[in-house]
This record gives C-alpha cells, sequence and structure tokens, in this order.
C-alpha cells in the first residue's frame, strides 16, 4: 500500500494550460478533451461566475478577445452566453461543473479569476458537493481569495497562480 501512495505521490503531472488551445478555443470542452488525446494527464482552467450564479470556464472577464462580445461574465446569465459565438467554431463556454463530471478521474487545476467573496463560495461549494476536493487544485493570483478558500474549510490543495 504505501508503494501506490509513493507512486501516486509522485506521479509526474503534464498539465494543459487552457487545453490543446491551437486546436480549439481555450477552455471549451474540445479543447480540453483534445489535450488528454495528445497526452495530457492534468488540466488547467479558469472560472468566472455569472449574474445568475453559473460557474462557468472562461479565462477572460468578458467576451470580447474570444466571442467579440464586450459584456462582462458577470453581467450576463449562462443563457446569454451560451449564444456567444467563439472565433471560429461552434463550440460553447463549459460549466465548471460539467467539465468536473465529463474529466472525473483527471486532476483539475481551477484558476479563479473573479476575486469577490460569492464566487469563491459558488467554487468551493461546487467542487465540495461534488466531492473532488482531491483532485481539483483551487488557485488564484491572490493571496486573500486563497486565504478565503481555506476559512471556507477546503480540504483540497489550494496555490497561488
Amino acid at each position: 500500500m504505501q508503494n501506490a501512495i509513493s507512486r501516486l505521490a509522485h506521479k509526474k503531472l503534464l498539465y494543459a494550460h487552457r487545453g490543446a488551445n491551437l486546436h480549439f478555443p481555450e477552455n471549451t470542452l474540445e479543447a480540453l478533451s483534445h489535450a488528454v488525446l495528445l497526452g495530457a494527464n492534468a488540466l488547467e482552467l479558469d472560472v468566472h461566475r455569472t449574474k445568475d450564479d453559473v460557474i462557468v470556464v472562461f479565462h477572460d472577464k468578458n467576451g470580447k478577445r474570444l466571442a467579440s462580445e464586450k459584456s462582462a461574465i458577470k453581467d450576463c446569465s449562462f443563457d446569454q452566453i451560451q449564444e456567444w459565438k467563439l472565433i471560429g467554431t461552434g463550440t460553447k463556454i463549459p460549466t465548471l461543473k460539467s467539465i468536473i463530471e465529463h474529466f472525473s478521474k483527471i486532476p483539475l487545476n481551477v484558476d479563479i479569476k473573479a476575486h469577490d467573496t460569492k464566487t469563491v463560495a459558488e467554487v468551493v461549494g461546487l467542487v465540495k458537493a461534488l466531492n473532488a476536493e482531491s483532485r481539483v487544485r483551487l488557485t488564484s493570483e491572490s493571496l486573500k481569495v486563497i486565504k478565503r478558500i481555506r476559512s471556507l474549510g477546503y480540504a483540497g490543495p489550494t496555490g497561488l497562480s
């Protein structure tokens, strides 16, 4: 048993940053799935909260760069965001819930882009509800966010991005 734990603890992880974003729009199910097909055994992604409290996988605070949409994620409903056309494809912006469920055996690094307490609480609550704490590392560029994650009793790994 000890050898199995030791091997797992030292398993080398090859993270795909936002997925295979040269092949598909970043942070989409297609980009993340293709990255796994190419050999990634861990995924890095970014999240924001919509105005109706859905945690979506998207790097930017608005859709300007990837969907020619100036609106901020936090000001749009999930249904509105699903109408966005990601440049060059028909792919949609996924929810964090769908990604955690789809990649049920793959370690995830989830970078929380919005630093408000409600978004942090929603992300922590979702990961806990899905029993995914052991494989989801919650990260942020803000030490304040990391402290908030830990204060909410998050048992999984955390890190500064």
